[in-house]
C-alpha cells in the first residue's frame, strides 16, 4: 500500500521546521493530528493517505468558516487568526485531490439513479451508497452530493 501523502505530510512539516514558518508548521501539524486520531479511532498506529485526506477536508472545512467569521472583523487578533485559517485552507488543498464539480456529480448521480432504477426519496440511501463506493474520498463534498440527489429524485 502507498503511503505517498503520508510522506508528503512528513516532508512537509520537516520543511516548514527548516525553513521556521511558523503559520504552515502548524497547519501541517492541524492536519497530521486529526488524521492520527482517525487512525487511532480505527485502532490503528499506523497512518494511510486516506486519514490525510479526511483530516484535510475536515481542516478546510474549519478554515473556510473561521476566515467567514473573522473577516466581519477588522482587529489585530481577528486578522491574525483569519492569517492562520487561510494558510490551514492553503495547506489542506495541498492534501486534497481534485475535487468533482457540479456538473460532473450532477451527471454521476443521474447515471447512478439510472442504474438502480431509483425514483423516490426512499432509494436515497442506495444512491448514496454507490456514490461513495464509485468515487474516492476526499473528491467529492457529501452535503453537494446529497442536495443534488434529492433534487434528482423530487
Amino acid at each position: 500500500m502507498s503511503h505517498k501523502l503520508v510522506k508528503k505530510m512528513s516532508e512537509f512539516i520537516k520543511v516548514s521546521m527548516q525553513t521556521k514558518n511558523t503559520l504552515q508548521l502548524n497547519a501541517g501539524r492541524n492536519i497530521k493530528a486529526v488524521a492520527q486520531d482517525i487512525a487511532l479511532r480505527d485502532k490503528r498506529k499506523e497512518l494511510k493517505d486516506e486519514d490525510i485526506i479526511v483530516a484535510a477536508t475536515k481542516n478546510k472545512k474549519e478554515a473556510v468558516e473561521s476566515m467567514n467569521i473573522y473577516r466581519a472583523f477588522d482587529t489585530p487578533v481577528a486578522n491574525d487568526n483569519f492569517a492562520k485559517a487561510y494558510h490551514l485552507d492553503l495547506v489542506c488543498d495541498m492534501f486534497l485531490p481534485a475535487q468533482l464539480t457540479i456538473l460532473e456529480i450532477t451527471y454521476k448521480v443521474q447515471k447512478i439513479i439510472s442504474e438502480l432504477n431509483a425514483s423516490t426519496m426512499k432509494d436515497m440511501g442506495k444512491v448514496m451508497k454507490q456514490f461513495k463506493e464509485e468515487n474516492p474520498v476526499g473528491t467529492f463534498d457529501a452535503k453537494l452530493v446529497s442536495t443534488t440527489i434529492k433534487d434528482v429524485l423530487k
